[in-house]
């Protein structure tokens, strides 16, 4: 699948430009070229232009060409050696000789350039541009891009080599992850495509579709997929990704029935292919959508047909992750909760060997849910912990980042495109008012970051231990003028556990438990509650949340500093802004 998508662009690039180049170079009419040029020059350029219409089966069709440059007595000496060059790099670039294409190219590139032969400067600029592409010299592939599209111009004459030049460049965005430019030239590709080339087209918009689904852009991705003609698509292997792309689309979009409907017929065109997006995982989505309908014998038999196929196939780790991580959820479903347990130590005794846990997606979290229905909530707890440190990981942080950057960015790109389509003329004025709003917001924002870290440094001032004290007195006098007195001592949890108040250090909250610490236990109990719910139950005179987190015992506390409270025991616990500034308003009115 992935040499499948990163070859999109490519093939549209390379394919255009060729059927192009054949489409218009009938070999009668270009040796006519040759015999009735009226020039020198332009009997050599008719020499050239033939040879670049062979193939890397026919190099000796194009040597013949170089040797007719070389036997002929042209008095353009330099034009015929420069036609000789730029032949040669074409045997060179056919045979995988790719440095020395590169070469002999970029020589080509500024002769044609500077003596102003546009139509072949257009041709070497297009092989040199995928030769640095195949030599990994990305950067550079995107310059003679650039090259070529400016040089095309929006003369009619040349759509086709811009065409090409554009699918070229957005293979070269694509490859190092600029999605936002690689969407931007695709989608100028096919603005001037002229045929109805299925394989072409389709090509073009499986990448186009790949790529905004990448983007979270769902609703664009499936009108990229609507316009294949998926029924006559001549590969079986790409009809199954345009299947599972718009099954995606549409899965993500939340609409199940079609998501269903097209992951099913994915596996209908792909259920011979050994690659397990194409097989497997229909059939695991198909699974999972099963059960989120509750249709357990759907999802019984999707299930079923899954263990067939990953038994016939070694797939590689993440397809089994998601084979487990159905079956947990299945068992859950049909309250098999201890073979549901089962397979949850399978599936972490898997994640742990083969050291994939980064690729486990919400398969903890599904653990933890399943722990908690068995009642077991410190492993419930575990498992939530794990997930909550997958979750924050800063490659998907990184990842979260990088794809809103890149819509940030496409979003930009249109825009600047819908500018100038409504006014050519003031292109550069609308560019450079452009930059000046962008660079004005991240002034903007910039400035407002500063601003709130110097308030919130100037705000955390020392709170004395006399205002510790003050704190104490004020909720005494607060506790004496309420009409119920407060007797409590103790607490019942959830789990039936006795909290003697006097014992309790502080509370704090971690996801949807509690954490009890007590001064006559090294371990705090764990109970399923909220804050809220046990603030009000303790008594306000002794117990005060000081953090969105925290709940602590004023008989607990030795003093307090800056956003800190430090306990007698030695342990320091945070003091929020908001609960700061209403104990601070609190001894003020006092």
């Amino acid at each position: 699948m992935r040499a499948l998508i990163t070859s999109v662009a490519f093939y549209l690039g390379l394919s255009i430009f060729t059927s192009t180049l054949l489409a218009q170079s009938d070999f009668s009419e270009l040796k006519a070229d040759i015999i009735n040029a009226e020039t020198e020059a332009k009997r050599i350029e008719a020499i050239i232009n033939i040879g670049t219409v062979y193939n890397r089966t026919q190099t000796d069709s194009i040597d013949q060409y170089i040797q007719e440059l070389t036997s002929s007595n042209f008095e353009n000496e330099e034009l015929a050696q420069a036609g000789k060059q730029f032949l040669d790099a074409l045997i060179q670039y056919h045979q995988g000789n790719l440095q020395v294409a590169v070469e002999q190219l970029e020589f080509a590139r500024r002769y044609f350039n500077k003596e102003n032969y546009k139509d072949i400067h257009l041709k070497v600029l297009n092989f040199l541009g995928i030769a640095y592409m195949r030599t990994n010299q990305v950067e550079m592939a995107i310059e003679v891009q650039n090259e070529s599209i400016e040089l095309c111009g929006d003369d009619p004459k040349y759509s086709a080599a811009k065409r090409s030049a554009y699918g070229n460049q957005a293979n070269a965005y694509r490859r190092i992850g600029e999605y936002a430019r690689a969407i931007y030239n695709l989608e100028k590709t096919l603005a001037l495509a002229e045929s109805d080339s299925v394989g072409i087209h389709g090509m073009s918009y499986l990448g186009l579709g790949q790529m905004l689904t990448s983007l979270n852009l769902y609703d664009r991705a499936l009108d990229a997929y609507d316009n294949i003609d998926v029924e006559n698509f001549p590969s079986k292997s790409v009809q199954g990704a345009i299947y599972s792309g718009k099954a995606q689309a549409f899965h993500a979009l939340e609409e199940l029935d079609s998501a269903y409907l097209y992951w099913n017929k994915a596996y209908e065109v792909s259920s011979t292919s050994r690659n397990w997006q194409q097989t497997l995982r229909p059939q695991l989505e198909m699974a999972l959508i099963s059960i989120n309908r509750g249709t357990k014998e759907a999802a019984a038999m999707h299930i079923e047909i899954a263990d067939d196929i990953s038994s016939n196939y070694k797939y590689p780790p993440p397809a089994f992750v998601d084979l487990f991580i159905t079956k947990i959820k299945y068992n859950v479903l049909i309250g098999e909760l201890k073979k549901a347990k089962a397979i949850a130590a399978e599936f972490e005794l898997f994640i742990n060997d083969n050291s994939i846990a980064h690729l486990s997606k919400d398969g903890f979290r599904i653990v933890s849910e399943l722990y908690e229905k068995l009642g077991d909530p410190q492993k419930a707890l575990k498992y939530e912990k794990i997930h909550s440190n997958l979750d924050a990981n800063p490659t998907k942080i990184s990842s979260n980042a990088r794809i809103a950057e890149q819509r940030s960015k496409l979003a930009l790109l249109e825009k600047d495109e819908q500018i100038e389509q409504e006014s050519a003329e003031k292109s550069f004025y609308q560019e450079l008012t452009f930059q000046i709003i962008a660079i004005t917001i991240v002034l903007i924002v910039v400035s407002i970051i500063l601003y709130r870290y110097y308030r919130r440094e100037k705000s955390e001032n020392v709170i004395k231990d006399q205002e510790l004290k003050d704190l104490k007195k004020k909720l005494n006098e607060l506790s004496k003028k309420s009409a119920r007195p407060e007797v409590v001592e103790h607490i019942t949890l959830k789990s039936k556990a006795l909290i003697k108040l006097k014992d309790l250090n502080y509370v704090s909250s971690d996801g949807p438990y509690l954490e009890f610490h007590l001064s006559t236990k090294e371990n705090p109990e764990i109970d399923r509650n909220s804050l809220k719910n046990v603030l009000a139950e303790l008594p306000a005179r002794k117990f005060i949340q000081v953090h969105r987190s925290h709940i602590v015992n004023l008989d607990a506390v030795k003093s307090i500093y800056s956003n800190k409270v430090v306990l007698i025991n030695g342990e320091e616990l945070n003091v929020s802004r908001s609960y700061k500034d209403k104990l601070d308003l609190l001894l003020n009115n006092n």
